[in-house]
């Protein structure tokens, strides 16, 4: 079972992720609203969804493999 430091960091990870998904898809929203081209700041939200999805899939398998416990951090 993954030790309770590397499940937070994971985890934190995860959260920070999500915010930058969601401060994109504002972003996006507030460019449409003047007319701005968006299609940049759309490519860079699927940038950030599938690093998401990724690190989601990352920390479920984190979870499950046990495998935090045998990673070793150096100082």
């Amino acid at each position: 079972m993954p030790d309770d430091h590397t499940l937070s960091l994971a985890t934190d990870y995860v959260v920070a992720v999500r915010r930058c998904v969601a401060n994109q898809k504002a972003r996006i929203e507030r460019l449409r609203q003047v007319g701005a081209y968006t299609l940049d700041a759309e490519h860079t939200l699927k940038v950030f969804e599938d690093n998401l999805r990724l690190s989601e899939e990352n920390l479920e398998w984190l979870k499950s493999s046990g495998l935090a416990t045998r990673l070793v951090r150096s100082p």
